[in-house]
């Protein structure tokens, strides 16, 4: 079999029911959520897809204080684990990265409006050959989209 690299980089925002944690009976966390990552069309329309997501150890634990509705940056691997009969394709993380806060009422906005706008915080248990930045991890056309960036 030849060589392969199994990675996946997705910039999308964490679902409607955010970041769900559940403990194995060893106590390890595992976090599991639905990345919507939104594309437009060739024909103007705009479609959402429905990833889900999941990361364990120390990292499930960082990204439970994640937000339903943060946009994110999520770097892993594609994985197949089995629900009831079938085997389901989902992505099994390495680093979640949270890019934009979640949207916010008005109120919110004007308090956010008279304090400067601070990085986010990467949620990453140690820093890896990926340290340099999100501009280095981001796509062109993504980093037109995000504001301050």
């Amino acid at each position: 079999m030849g060589s392969s690299v199994n990675r996946t980089i997705l910039l999308g925002a964490i679902g409607r029911y955010g970041v769900e944690v559940r403990y194995a009976n060893s106590g390890a966390p595992l976090a599991s959520f639905t990345l919507v990552c939104s594309e437009q069309w060739q024909d103007g329309t705009m479609h959402e897809l429905y990833i889900p997501c999941e990361i364990a150890g120390k990292r499930a634990e960082a990204a439970s204080e994640v937000a339903a509705g943060t946009l994110v940056l999520f770097e892993g691997k594609l994985a197949k684990r089995k629900k009831g009969e079938q085997w389901e394709l989902l992505v099994s993380g390495f680093e979640l990265t949270p890019v934009l806060p979640p949207v916010s009422t008005a109120s919110q906005e004007r308090k956010e409006e008279d304090h400067e706008h601070t990085p986010p915080r990467p949620y990453r248990a140690s820093r890896g050959p990926h340290a340099g930045g999100l501009q280095a991890s981001l796509p062109c056309a993504a980093l037109s989209s995000v504001p301050g960036l």
